[in-house]
């Protein structure tokens, strides 16, 4: 029978053990902490935590009685937050640690338990150094810029930035080894590519012309049209390049004839011959004999009626890598 009742009273201590202690926040020894409970948008109870001892050091709760004697006696289930001072509703004191309380009104509710979440991160001199707010953002601020992530959005780029045959180096660069510093962003951004072409999947006599460059002339002035975007081409490649004369010589209008086009340059070869078909012009661009870093002009006049001609005009860029 003593035994028995021996177990029996251990139960019912560890029982009670488990419900007395309504917040369990661990924390660095020796320290002032209170919890404060969130009961409205606006209000809260703050009540101050007891440090444990013997095996108990460092672990700080609060009783059913201190949170009823403080305020806490509506149902619910509260969250609040572990401060480090003098129990206040308002002061902005050091965070150490949030969790959740059910409440009876009170009492707490058995589940869950209640253990805070910890405030804190393990370092190799102190295994357990604990950081304010402030202090969390400005470690992952410098991980960032560790890794070189900051300048992705807040800080300038350099080549010595971005390490060779990284993704980001390969994205930009065609070399064997793929280098930052061969990408110009006044040629190779996606703005400046979108500029070397005005309609790239236009439709000629229901044939899609992809990968063929369309040049939308206009802006003529003088009796010259000139195009409105730049086309971009890169040593060695070959184009049929399309002049669209709609905006110039009318959507109703077809041309007649084109006459032999002209380059600025000889390194520029272009077609002998051109074509026309309705309001476009068709010639073929050679750039083989291209030089880096070049910008050729090329002209046609075209004929949309026997006594008309409009002296087309447009730029050809040669990129300088």
């Amino acid at each position: 029978m003593k035994r028995i009742f021996a177990v029996c009273l251990v139960a019912l201590l560890a029982i009670a053990s488990q419900v007395s202690a309504d917040v369990l926040h661990a924390d660095t020894p020796g320290l002032t902490l209170y919890v404060r409970v969130r009961t409205a948008d606006t209000t809260s109870v703050a009540v101050a935590l007891t440090e444990g001892t013997g095996n108990g050091v460092g672990f700080y709760t609060v009783t059913d009685a201190a949170l009823v004697s403080g305020g806490l006696n509506s149902a619910g289930t509260y969250s609040y937050k572990v401060f480090q001072g003098a129990p206040s509703t308002s002061a902005n004191d050091p965070l150490r640690g949030i969790g959740q309380l059910p409440w009876s009104g009170s009492v707490e509710l058995p589940t869950p338990a209640n253990a805070t979440y910890w405030a804190a991160t393990a370092t190799a001199s102190t295994n357990a150094a604990l950081f304010s707010a402030a202090q969390v953002e400005s470690e992952a601020n410098d991980a960032l810029v560790a890794k070189g992530l900051d300048h992705l959005l807040s800080a300038a780029v350099v080549g010595a930035d971005i390490t060779d045959n990284s993704i980001i180096a390969k994205l930009a660069s065609k070399s064997a080894t793929a280098d930052w510093d061969s990408f110009a962003n006044t040629t190779d951004s996606l703005e400046a590519l979108s500029d070397t072409v005005a309609l790239p999947n236009a439709v000629f006599d229901n044939t899609e012309l992809s990968p063929a460059r369309v040049i939308r002339m206009g802006n003529r002035n003088d009796g010259t049209s000139v195009g409105e975007k730049p086309l971009r081409m890169r040593i060695g490649e070959q184009y049929k390049v399309w002049l669209d004369m709609s905006a110039v010589a009318g959507q109703n209008v077809w041309l007649d004839d084109a006459e032999t086009p002209v380059s600025s340059s000889a390194e520029l070869t272009v077609s002998s011959t051109v074509g026309v078909n309705r309001e476009l012009v068709v010639l073929d661009l050679d750039a083989a004999n291209a030089v880096a870093g070049s910008t050729y002009t090329v002209t046609v006049d075209v004929i949309p009626r026997a006594d008309q001609i409009i002296k087309a005009k447009f730029q050809v860029q040669i990129p300088s890598d």
